[in-house]
């Protein structure tokens, strides 16, 4: 390490070196000592940087700060990579450093190690290292009262970000507009708020580099201190902060928001934890587990349901780390809804009034136009918030080179087209300007595309169990990754084929941030992008028992987007339902889509239209029971999309008539059950029968397809049976559906020759 640089850019590049390897990137992760907390789930890497955010929010005020920060971020470094890159400030640390291995090795041992009682930054350091290690196992609540951090410091925790964020994002139905809102709140979440505590993203660019220095010249309090930020993605910021001092953070990333957009909604609360909570969750001296037992022995009904709903079956307990940060989260929910008087300072969401003879903005249509925009050979009249989405869309897509005269500059943001070349190792040398041309490369769905909205399942329960810092901060970085990483896969493996005819990347990014996706594809591969996000994600997510539901809406290419958005997250919220079934019913990932013809074609909400659209009841003579038909199988688990699809394939090489396919659709619409199995059967028998031909092997194939989706009993249908029981006898009347109307509103969006779809 230079010995002439400044103690504090040495201390920013050790963390942002750590946070490199801790997230997996370029090197092996190392395996951390056994005293960290969840050493089975952390690096060594975390344990260091929660080590030092800890001591720089305790010894905020001291002169020995930063080596102390120093000492805390190579303390469990091997001997010589701790002189290789601590270089001549060794001596300066070096006690310290011995100091804390020492204490590591005694809590290896299990022994009680010593905390001195007197205001030294030694305490302060041990009470750091302390609080990053693993717990202490407490069984009753008055162990809590000899715990060394029972009389520790407090440090706060600062969470926030924009909030209603669609609304600001799709307040226009222009792209240009639409991809500029989504830059400059992701620019803000990634770029400026980091800033705040003095992060710079890895390898920055000169822009961003200059960014960020702007920022901390703007801010009237700032911490450079990049390892108290825990996380910063999906809209929203986690970090920690000197006691006392959080507020004043908060505020600052409020106005972030305020200042660059105007008009975006943004929220940010903070909060004193003490060191105990840190390890314990929130009031743990005051209720513990065997509070708990005691409770479910003796107390009333109301109260264990209480217990249950807070802490689970039996009171086991899930305190820890993560339930701070849901208090932290419920904080900020009371104050975006305006109860939130003791959340912090007042705050004012952005007004523009619109006066009677005001021009309204030929954007948003929402307030008063204030400038004028160049359109290609024409002008248009733009609110200010307007002009600035405009430019930073600009920006993001083209670069200041083509950017044009425009009144805002954003040299720092990132295209993703940027971001997929540096994601998946792959030449992107433009994507598309305009849906238009992602309708363009949709094969045989021309002028098509597809809009994905994908949300993550069981978040909130997941972070809530999280049990310490380093847990957390492991747990934030995993998602982030795995959604990237399942979404450039995706992209890699579906669209880049299709970069050779159009001379570009047909796609275009919304947001992937945390755990959501929004983004467009050329409409005969949205689907198999959504499945292959889904699945990733998935795989990656599954030791936290974390599913992806997604929408996926087909449309055409001129489909006003705030439209579309709206119908995408319906799609999203319906696929959301079926992943939450009872406990002990696994489903895995879900997927609902909807084909949008034309936008006539739904006018209300979209559970309304399937109703009407796909919920019959069986046609018959008999004086029974008739039993209840629904003509979609949707949302789709991955598995069975992925069938369905292929099944699609199969009939498209099969050369399938449509008009017999059409025929059995108005069969299946009128409700009869019986005659349309017996259409189907003539239907697929009469095609495998046709020896002659190519296509025999593919009706063998489709057949299989469906059985995959409703069994072999009744096909085309999937006989749900009554769940209801008496005497041990089943009670009602079966139910039924099939996928056959999926299928068939699905056959125009699926080439013959699709791969990666089976």
């Amino acid at each position: 390490m230079d010995a002439s640089m400044d103690l504090v850019e040495q201390c920013r590049r050790l963390v942002d070196e750590w946070l490199w390897r801790s997230a997996g990137r370029d090197a092996p992760r190392s395996v951390a000592p056994p005293h960290a907390a969840e050493q089975q789930e952390t690096t060594l890497e975390d344990h260091l940087l929660t080590t030092s955010a800890l001591i720089c929010c305790l010894a905020y005020d001291r002169e020995e700060r930063d080596l102390l920060r120093l000492a805390a971020l190579v303390h469990d470094l091997p001997n010589e990579e701790c002189k290789r890159v601590v270089g001549d400030r060794l001596p300066q640390i070096d006690g310290w450093v011995e100091l804390l291995r020492q204490q590591g090795e005694q809590l290896d041992a299990g022994r009680e190690t010593a905390i001195p009682t007197d205001d030294s930054v030694e305490r302060l350091l041990l009470l750091a290292h302390l609080a990053a290690s693993r717990r202490r196992t407490i069984k009753r609540r008055e162990e809590f009262e000899g715990h060394p951090l029972k009389a520790g410091s407090a440090v706060d925790l600062v969470y926030g970000g924009a909030t209603k964020i669609k609304g600001y994002v799709f307040e226009s139905a222009k792209l240009p507009e639409i991809r500029g809102a989504s830059a400059l709140l992701d620019s803000i979440n990634r770029l400026d708020l980091p800033a705040l505590w003095g992060q710079l993203p890895h390898e920055p660019s000169d822009a961003e580099r200059r960014r960020h220095g702007d920022v901390q010249t703007q801010e009237a309090f700032k911490l450079v201190a990049p390892e108290c930020v825990l996380y910063a993605s999906g809209g929203n910021i986690l970090a920690l902060a000197p006691a006392g001092q959080g507020q004043r953070l908060a505020t600052a990333i409020e106005r972030r928001y305020t200042g660059d957009t105007l008009v975006a909604n943004s929220v940010a609360v903070a909060q004193s934890f003490s060191l105990l909570e840190l390890q314990y969750g929130r009031h743990a001296a005051r209720f513990w587990d065997d509070d708990v037992e005691t409770l479910f022995a003796h107390g009333s009904s109301s109260a264990k349901a209480l217990v249950t709903n807070c802490r689970g079956q039996q009171g086991q307990s899930g305190k820890g780390f993560g339930e701070l940060v849901t208090v932290l989260a419920a904080s900020a929910h009371r104050r975006r809804a305006g109860h939130g008087h003791d959340t912090g300072e007042p705050r004012f969401p952005a007004l523009v009034e619109l006066m009677s003879d005001d021009q309204k903005c030929g954007s948003c249509d929402v307030r008063p136009a204030t400038k004028t925009v160049s359109i290609g050979e024409s002008t248009a009249l733009f609110c200010e918030p307007c002009v600035r989405k405009r430019a930073a869309g600009r920006w993001a897509k083209k670069g200041g080179e083509q950017a044009g005269d425009l009144s805002h500059q954003y040299p720092w943001l990132r295209s993703w087209g940027e971001w997929l070349e540096k994601r998946a190792g792959v030449q992107v040398e433009k994507t598309a300007n305009d849906l238009a041309e992602i309708g363009a490369a949709a094969g045989s769905s021309k002028g098509f595309v597809g809009l994905i909205y994908a949300d993550g399942n069981n978040v909130g329960a997941a972070v809530a169990k999280l049990a310490s810092i380093s847990g957390y901060r492991r747990f934030a970085q995993h998602m982030l990754e795995a959604n990237e990483a399942a979404v450039a896969a995706a992209l890699v493996r579906h669209v880049q084929p299709k970069v050779a005819a159009a001379g570009q990347w047909p796609f275009e990014v919304i947001t992937i941030g945390g755990d959501d996706v929004l983004l467009f594809v050329p409409a005969d591969v949205a689907l198999a992008v959504a499945a292959d996000i889904a699945e990733q994600f998935e795989d990656r997510m599954r030791q936290h028992g974390i599913t992806l539901s997604a929408g996926v809406l087909l449309m055409p290419e001129n489909t006003p987007v705030r439209f579309a958005n709206n119908l995408v997250v319906q799609l999203l919220n319906t696929a959301k339902k079926l992943a939450k079934q009872p406990a002990g019913v696994p489903t895995g990932s879900t997927i609902d889509f909807m084909a949008l013809k034309s936008v006539t074609m739904i006018s209300g909400q979209v559970e309304a239209y399937q109703a009407a659209a796909f919920q019959r009841a069986a046609q018959s003579k008999a004086r029974v029971p008739k039993p209840a038909l629904s003509l979609t199988q949707r949302p789709y688990t991955v598995p069975n999309l992925r069938a369905l699809l292929a099944a699609c394939k199969e009939l498209k090489q099969a050369s399938f008539p449509r008009s017999q396919l059409y025929q059995l659709r108005d069969i299946i619409q009128h409700g009869h059950l019986l005659q349309s199995m017996i259409d189907y059967r003539y239907f697929i028998e009469r095609g495998k029968g046709r020896r002659a031909s190519k296509h025999d092997q593919a009706y063998v194939s489709f057949e299989q397809r469906l059985k995959q989706l409703c069994g072999d009993e009744w096909l085309p249908w999937r006989e749900h049976k009554p769940q209801s029981t008496v005497g041990g006898k089943q009670e009602g009347t079966s139910s039924y559906d099939t996928p056959l109307l999926d299928l068939i509103e699905l056959y125009p969006f699926v080439a013959a020759e699709e791969g990666g779809i089976a």
